[in-house]
């Protein structure tokens, strides 16, 4: 299935990663998979999910290494929101578009959905740390 590819381009670019490799194309054919995915899983959240996933792998390996990851984000942020349109009931999708949010320098809306994904069951503590710093730079904004 394209989610089981998808799901195996992206060990494979963080595998790449981790070996100072270039994941860049692995997160590439990961996104790819994901989009081939959508039509496939016809109202399913979870291939929008995976596919935000893979966005937002990519768009840390572009700052990392000094690329403008925003359009990679941006485009995470999209496929999260399309994915909480088929099931908002996804503390993981809140989750992460509350990190999106906080990359892209968004502190309410981080916050936001860091509250609805710890309202959902998210109460972890990374989630939970995402809330604090999100709060304290919406403050810093008044």
């Amino acid at each position: 299935s394209y989610l089981g590819r998808g799901s195996a381009h992206e060990r494979l670019g963080h595998q790449e990663l981790d070996r100072g490799g270039d994941p860049f194309v692995e997160f590439r054919e990961s996104i790819a998979d994901f989009d081939a995915a959508k039509p496939l899983e016809s109202g399913s959240a979870i291939a929008y999910l995976d596919c935000g996933l893979a966005w937002m792998a990519l768009g840390k390996v572009e700052a990392a290494t000094g690329i403008d990851a925003a359009p990679s984000f941006e485009r995470a942020c999209a496929e999260l929101q399309e994915a909480l349109a088929l099931d908002g009931t996804l503390w993981r999708t809140h989750a992460n578009l509350g990190h999106v949010h906080e990359v892209l320098g968004r502190p309410r809306e981080a916050a936001r959905e860091y509250s609805i994904a710890i309202a959902l069951g998210g109460n972890r503590m990374d989630v939970r740390e995402g809330l604090v710093r999100a709060r304290a730079a919406a403050n810093g904004l008044e």
